[in-house]
């Protein structure tokens, strides 16, 4: 924990000094890897423990194979490590591996939800004026539902693969359209 304070993810807690023990407190970058809590707070949590699962693991041993290919003026055989030591994209890895794909959307969800709680924050003068908007991420509509929460004159729809639409919560001013 003394090397983790150090690098600043977590910080020494002096508050409450007792002999030989030592406490911790959590900072800025801590509270991202933190859970949901019902304040609303967003985490990254999700996000970042995608990138320690086994399919990314042996995509990135394929990093330097691929950063050493020349392609000669022809498109490279693999686009991306990941199809290099897969054989497909992420998406279509999540589509044939049930444990990937709910491990990838939550990671996508989880970086949604904190980008859209700065979007609206930090751009709001964007949306002004904006009576209605589309959704085509291929997520659940994070988006879309933060900014029509936001801004309550927008309206939002959310165009994705039906198998994630299904479980998403209806909110006022937002509509559903199933696609491929």
């Amino acid at each position: 924990m003394v090397d983790v304070a150090a690098s600043g993810i977590f910080r020494v807690d002096d508050s409450t000094p007792t002999q030989g023990d030592v406490r911790y407190g959590l900072t800025a970058v801590s509270r991202l890897l933190v859970d949901d809590d019902d304040r609303g707070h967003a985490t990254l949590s999700p996000f970042t423990a995608s990138c320690v699962v086994p399919s990314y693991f042996m995509a990135s041993l394929r990093l330097a194979e691929w950063l050493e290919t020349e392609d000669g003026g022809a498109a490279p055989a693999a686009e991306t490590p990941f199809m290099m030591a897969h054989g497909t994209d992420f998406w279509g890895m999540a589509g044939r591996d049930t444990e990937f794909g709910a491990i990838f959307n939550e990671a996508m969800g989880s970086d949604s939800r904190f980008i859209a709680g700065i979007v609206v924050r930090e751009c709001g003068e964007v949306f002004t004026g904006v009576r209605s908007l589309v959704d085509v991420g291929g997520g659940d509509g994070t988006m879309a539902k933060a900014i029509a929460r936001a801004f309550r004159t927008c309206g939002a729809r959310c165009w994705s693969f039906p198998r994630l639409l299904m479980a998403c919560r209806l909110i006022t001013r937002w509509s559903l359209l199933l696609g491929t």
